[in-house]
């Protein structure tokens, strides 16, 4: 369906053949309670209405700032400038953000929750042209437009989450859109007022309205400053085939110098090639199992068991050696460019790889490329003994992410990888938004990935963080 008219997806969107005609009976849903739902509805409609083909009114600036400084001036209100300030530095902030079809005015009590528990969306009478964070901000929004308390501020911030995990399965919303919510709050203040006035004349508001309405401004910074503050989104990168490019891959090219250096008096080439043969089958196996075999721990005892001598106990550098031997890699283009960035913007990364080589050797790979300063911590299956998809491997990871961040949540973390089954799969069972490296067009058969990708710097030329 290429082109759509608003009748075929307010039908497609509520399955009735003339849905701005029937009516529907039901309340207001409880945004605390069904926020995730909401989200997921308003996501819906975005996603559809980016094939309705008709032009809508555009809103911008004037709409949104413009209208209200005006009547302010009309007014003669001497504090104008401080509103004036205000308005600039919210529209600066705002103005590059992606724009869609809207609603227009998606407060709540243009959501109705039936007996059975759909919750539709009403009125369409000012569809319009704007950022698309306006509908959002305006939904998830439960502050009072006149007093304004600490606990209704993190209420909002509680309905925007939830709301958000919801709203992210039907249509994308970059990092700078997702910060931007305190902002449309002030800025709904401006146009709001400015729609009150058109309405009901100059003579219903007086100065003190107009001065109680900047400092619920003021006083909005304030606490979202506070509040908000913590909501920048944490980054978990996979390794292979995420962060570096696999070139060649063959184990016999570490296993050589390693044979050399300690079994070539007790076997050949040959034979201790054709074991490590064996113990790629048992790996695989075991992986099948959710189990990891890492190499130092588990595999050099096989050598020494099955060929006699001690165990070699390889250390962090030479165990990174072998790894650089077997593996020929090299990191995606615009990578660095684009970890460089997100570290002047201040986003946590981190690193969990299933791989039978610990940690500390993975970071010396990543050092060795030139990227491992970007990322605070990396982790190793190899460290764990259990491989994605488990869970127990991914909330190991979370919990310490969470100790360092104790402000976050789960909700605020992106997990970014190129292995359906494994990382994809295994994220979103713990709880992690991703986004899927799919190269190949394969099908999100679980319906699950928050995002899909091609490349891993499409991160941030897709806006996505």
């Amino acid at each position: 369906m290429d082109e759509m008219t608003l009748q075929d997806i307010l039908t497609l969107n509520y399955g009735m053949e003339s849905p701005s005609l029937e009516f529907i009976d039901g309340d207001e849903p409880e945004l605390e309670k069904h926020a995730f739902e909401v989200g997921e509805l308003v996501g819906r409609f975005h996603q559809l209405m980016e094939k309705y083909p008709e032009e809508a009114v555009s809103k911008g600036k004037e709409f949104f700032i413009g209208r209200y400084l005006e009547f302010l001036r009309k007014k003669n209100y001497l504090r104008i400038a401080e509103y004036e300030e205000l308005g600039e530095r919210l529209w600066d902030k705002v103005k590059n953000l992606p724009r869609g079809k809207c609603h227009g005015d998606l407060h709540r009590g243009n959501l109705i929750r039936n007996a059975e528990g759909r919750i539709f969306l009403v009125d369409f009478d000012t569809v319009c042209n704007a950022p698309v964070m306006f509908d959002v901000m305006v939904t998830c929004d439960v502050t009072d437009y006149f007093r304004l308390k600490k606990e209704d501020v993190e209420l909002t911030k509680e309905v925007w989450q939830k709301f958000l995990s919801g709203y992210l399965r039907y249509h994308a919303l970059g990092r700078e859109e997702i910060l931007s919510f305190p902002d449309w709050v002030a800025i709904r203040h401006f146009q709001l007022q400015a729609t009150i006035l058109e309405i009901y004349g100059l003579d219903c508001i007086d100065e003190g309205f107009i001065d109680g309405q900047l400092h619920w401004l003021k006083k909005w910074q304030e606490l979202t400053r506070e509040i908000f503050e913590v909501w920048k989104m944490i980054l978990i990168f996979d390794l292979f085939q995420t962060l570096v490019e696999d070139i060649r891959i063959d184990f016999n090219l570490g296993l050589k110098p390693f044979w050399e250096a300690h079994y070539k008096d007790k076997c050949s080439f040959d034979e201790i090639k054709a074991f490590g043969e064996e113990l790629f089958v048992h790996m695989v196996n075991l992986h099948k199992q959710g189990l990891e075999f890492p190499f130092v721990k588990d595999e050099l005892p096989k050598y020494a068991e099955k060929y006699g001598g001690d165990v070699i106990n390889m250390s962090l550098e030479e165990e990174a050696e072998f790894l650089c031997r077997c593996n020929e890699e090299r990191v995606f283009d615009g990578l660095s460019e684009m970890l460089d960035l997100f570290t002047k913007e201040k986003i946590p990364m981190f690193v969990l790889s299933n791989s039978g080589f610990r940690a500390g050797a993975l970071r010396i790979m990543l050092d060795s490329h030139g990227i491992g300063k970007y990322f605070e911590r990396v982790w190793s299956s190899a460290d764990f003994g259990r491989v994605k998809p488990s869970t127990e491997l991914f909330n190991a990871a979370i919990g310490e992410i969470l100790n360092a961040y104790p402000n976050s949540t789960k909700e605020d973390m992106l997990f970014i990888g190129d292995t359906y089954e494994t990382d994809i799969v295994g994220a979103h069972n713990a709880g992690l938004k991703t986004a899927w490296i799919n190269r190949k067009n394969a099908a999100d058969v679980n319906g699950i990935a928050t995002y899909q990708i091609k490349d891993v710097t499409e991160l941030r030329k897709n806006h996505i963080v």
